[in-house]
C-alpha cells in the first residue's frame, strides 16, 4: 500500500500518540483542491515533528505506523474515531505532567467537534502539551455505571494510591490492548474497566446482595432481591440513544437465576450480562474478538446474547 500510495504522489506523515502514519496530497496550497478539515484537526493534534503541511487537501488516508517496510494496521484509538456512535470527551496533556491526560464534563456529538474545542484550547492554554479526542458516556449512563459497581463489582484491595487514581474505581481504557494489560495487571485495585460505552466488572462472589424490602414492605430474599434490581434496571426508560430494556422486551438470560454466579460481567445500552472469563480469553487470545463483537452489536441482538 505504502508504495501504490507513493505512486499516486501522496506524502507519508508519522502521527503520535498513538503511532500511526497519515498519507496527503503534496501538495501544500490548494490549488483547486477542498480543505480536508477533518485530516488536518488530526495532523495538528497527533503530527510527530513540524512539517510544511498546515493544511490537508483532498483525501487523506489514516493508517499503522511503518515498520519493516510494512504498515501495520491503524490503532483503535483512530479507528475508534470513525466508528464510534456516541459522545466525545476531550483530554489534555500537559508539560507539568508526561504521560497523564485531563478531561472535564463537556461532551461533544462529533470527534472533529471535540478537537476543534481541545485545539483551541491548548492554543489559549501553555502548559497544554498534547490533545486527543476520545469515546465518553452521559452523566445518566456513567452514574448507573457507579450504581451497578457499587452494588455487585468485587472490593479493591491491593495499593491504596493505586485504588484512588481512577475514577468510582473504574479504570477507562482507549484501545483493547490497553484494556487487556488493564485486566491482567490491576485487577487488584480496579473495579471496573470502561471500553467505549461498554464496561467491565468482576462481580463479588464473596457475598450476595443484601436483602431489601419487597413490593408489600416485607424482606425479600438476597437473590431474588438482587434480581428484581437488576429487572428494574432492565426495564427503565432512559434517553433515547443509551436507554434501557423496555416493559416487555426480553430479560437476557445472563440476568436470570442460571447466570447469576458468573464472574465476569458487562453492561452495555443498559443490557447487563454475563461474559466468559476474561483473563482466560486473554490468555488465548480470543479477548480481542470478543470486545469487537460485543461493541459492534445491536440492542436487539446484546437482548438476546448473539453478538
Amino acid at each position: 500500500m505504502a508504495r501504490w500510495l507513493a505512486r499516486q504522489g501522496a506524502v507519508a506523515i508519522a502521527l503520535e500518540r498513538p503511532q500511526a502514519t497519515m498519507f496527503v496530497n503534496a501538495q501544500v496550497l490548494s490549488d483547486g483542491l477542498a480543505v480536508n478539515e477533518r485530516a488536518s484537526l488530526l495532523l495538528k493534534a497527533h503530527r510527530a515533528q513540524p512539517c510544511e503541511h498546515s493544511w490537508v487537501f483532498g483525501p487523506a488516508i489514516v493508517v499503522g505506523p511503518r515498520e519493516a517496510n510494512r504498515l501495520r494496521s491503524i490503532p483503535d484509538e483512530f479507528l475508534n474515531l470513525a466508528t464510534y456512535q456516541g459522545m466525545f470527551e476531550v483530554q489534555v496533556g500537559t508539560y507539568g505532567e508526561p504521560g497523564q491526560w485531563a478531561g472535564n464534563d463537556l461532551l461533544f456529538r462529533t470527534w472533529d467537534e471535540a478537537y476543534t474545542w481541545g485545539l483551541g484550547l491548548a492554543g489559549r492554554w501553555t502548559q497544554a502539551q498534547h490533545v486527543r479526542a476520545v469515546p465518553a458516556v452521559n452523566a445518566q449512563t456513567l452514574q448507573r455505571w457507579v450504581d451497578i459497581v457499587e452494588a455487585h463489582a468485587r472490593p479493591a484491595t491491593g495499593n491504596p494510591a493505586l485504588k484512588h487514581r481512577h475514577a468510582h474505581g473504574i479504570r477507562a481504557c482507549y484501545n483493547v490492548a490497553e484494556l487487556a494489560g488493564a485486566i491482567t495487571r490491576d485487577a487488584e485495585h480496579v473495579r471496573a474497566y470502561r471500553y467505549q460505552d461498554l464496561l467491565l466488572l468482576q462481580r463479588d462472589n464473596t457475598r450476595t446482595c443484601a436483602p431489601g424490602p419487597g413490593a408489600d414492605g416485607r424482606q425479600e430474599s438476597r437473590r431474588d432481591n438482587c434480581q428484581n434490581g437488576w429487572q428494574q434496571r432492565s426495564h427503565s426508560r432512559g434517553h433515547a440513544a443509551d436507554r434501557d430494556t423496555g416493559p416487555g422486551e426480553q430479560v437476557p438470560e445472563s440476568l436470570s437465576d442460571s447466570g447469576y454466579r458468573e464472574r465476569w460481567l458487562a453492561v452495555r445500552h443498559g443490557v447487563t450480562f454475563a461474559v466468559p472469563d476474561l483473563p482466560a480469553l486473554i490468555a488465548q487470545r480470543r479477548f480481542r474478538s470478543l470486545i469487537e463483537r460485543i461493541c459492534s452489536a445491536d440492542d436487539r441482538q446484546l437482548n438476546a446474547g448473539r453478538f
